[in-house]
């Protein structure tokens, strides 16, 4: 998901394993890289704050915005990166990233999905993010602008 307006760029569905989130995550990083978008920082939750997660994106030169656990120490996460204030923006904007998610859940039916398999749980989040997508596209419209009239 992108900071500055909670769209959604890829989404990736895995089986929950508590190391395939951060796999699933230099994977798209990798595959954005590969399509020519390379990201100054990257934000994420706790879930993310380890060594060799900070160490890739630092390997990539990528800020690693991720929230940081405090009885754990990770190399890379240091009060240079702690203490700068786009570190500090991209940690309140990480709560759309969160929103992001909770809206699918909530509205549109993929807390319990009804379907089997990775592939068509994937397509059922696909379709939520395109939906949540559209909605905060139809926002950014200017007031006036004949795309925002009902």
């Amino acid at each position: 998901m992108e900071n500055g307006n909670g769209l959604f760029v890829v989404i990736c569905v895995t089986k929950a394993s508590g190391k395939a989130e951060v796999q699933a995550a230099q994977d798209l990083i990798q595959e954005q890289i590969h399509q020519g978008v390379e990201p100054d920082s990257v934000g994420a939750d706790k879930g993310y704050c380890t060594n060799g997660f900070v160490q890739a994106l630092r390997e990539r030169r990528i800020r690693p915005h991720v929230a940081k656990i405090e009885s754990r120490r990770v190399e890379g996460l240091d009060g240079r990166t702690l203490g700068s204030p786009a570190y500090r923006l991209s940690q309140r904007l990480r709560e759309r990233v969160e929103e992001g998610f909770g809206w699918p859940h909530m509205i549109a039916g993929t807390k319990k999905v009804k379907v089997r398999g990775r592939e068509k749980v994937e397509m059922a989040f696909v379709l939520a993010g395109c939906a949540l997508n559209l909605m905060r596209i139809a926002k950014l419209a200017p007031p006036g602008d004949a795309f925002a009239r009902p």
